[in-house]
């Protein structure tokens, strides 16, 4: 069964080590479970508003979720990996669905490769590959054939 919290404030008694003063700070349980601790009884009061008024907020939100919503939760729950949160694992698919969905041009997809490359040297080794590839996609060619005659690679060359 779940642990209730009750949201009191207590006052506690706190030494960070032999030599220090003892001071007086506050501590209340948030509704995770997580104690949290503060220096005044007025910051204390506030952040457990704050945390008091986002559990309830979250427990409403639960409680909109539909009956299918919920089994499908409690079902992926089981299969978590050890240390990971159901709000990881969703992020991660969401970014992994992204990622493999996007539909990329030659051009945006070599991009990233090229630029730092043609930034390093004004006459690098991958400039003739992409002045070649972008001619080559201006004059309506073909770009998907990497073999090239010896005439092409002296036109290449004079275009440098």
């Amino acid at each position: 069964m779940p642990q209730r919290t009750t949201w009191e404030i207590y006052e506690i008694q706190h030494c960070r080590g032999p030599g220090y003063p003892v001071r007086e700070r506050y501590q209340f349980v948030d509704g995770h479970g997580r104690r949290r601790h503060f220096s005044t009884k007025a910051r204390a009061k506030l952040e457990r508003d704050r945390a008091k008024a986002l559990f309830t907020r979250e427990g409403k939100l639960a409680a909109g979720m539909d009956e299918q919503q919920r089994r499908d939760a409690v079902q992926a729950v089981n299969f978590l990996p050890v240390g990971w949160t159901l709000t990881r694992c969703v992020q991660f698919v969401a970014d992994h669905v992204k990622r493999t969905t996007q539909v990329l041009s030659i051009e945006e997809a070599l991009d990233p490769i090229f630029r730092p490359k043609l930034y390093q040297s004004s006459r690098g080794p991958f400039q003739s590959v992409r002045l070649r590839f972008q001619n080559r996609s201006d004059a309506g060619e073909p770009t998907f054939d990497h073999r090239e005659t010896s005439d092409q690679a002296s036109q290449a060359r004079d275009l440098e």
